[in-house]
């Protein structure tokens, strides 16, 4: 009798679903595996060397690398169209070393001679998307207390 209980008891657990296999409470269940990053979502750029921008210069940086350069570009805003880097090309002009970084207000490369100047130029053809700021608490899109009960009055 114990034995046919025993099995019509181990018959309905299962038909509703548990397992069989003992289970430890006091166990958290296995952590599920993590979501992978999303790829980053960068600038696009055209790289031209040699190259430069005739005038249009926004500010001059010394002793940057490419990338940061590229970073100074990006974060100036969109009057930043690109930018010109110092290389050596044994050129004769000293208006530029090599890691100068001078941000332009223009991609128009016609009419320059990079070699000269030692500079290339990397134009920026489309910015990162900017990310809005996260949303406000609702009890500071209200306004403080003072102004929301200035409201009800």
């Amino acid at each position: 009798m114990v034995r046919l209980l025993a099995l019509m008891l181990s018959s309905v657990v299962l038909a509703a679903g548990f397992s069989s296999v003992p289970y430890h409470h006091d166990m958290p269940p296995p952590p599920s595996p993590p979501m992978p990053p999303p790829p980053p979502i960068t600038a696009q750029w055209e790289h031209v060397s040699p190259g430069c921008v005739s005038g249009n210069n926004i500010i001059k940086y010394a002793g940057k690398t490419v990338d940061e350069c590229k970073a100074l570009c990006v974060e100036y805003g969109d009057a930043c169209k690109g930018i010109e880097y110092g290389v050596a090309h044994g050129g004769f002009s000293a208006s530029y070393v090599p890691s100068d970084c001078q941000l332009s207000s223009s991609a128009d490369t016609s009419g320059c001679n990079g070699e000269y100047y030692n500079l290339d130029v990397y134009v920026l053809l489309s910015r990162p998307p900017s990310v809005p700021p996260p949303p406000l608490p609702s009890r500071c899109r209200r306004g403080p207390p003072w102004l929301r009960r200035a409201r009800m009055s």
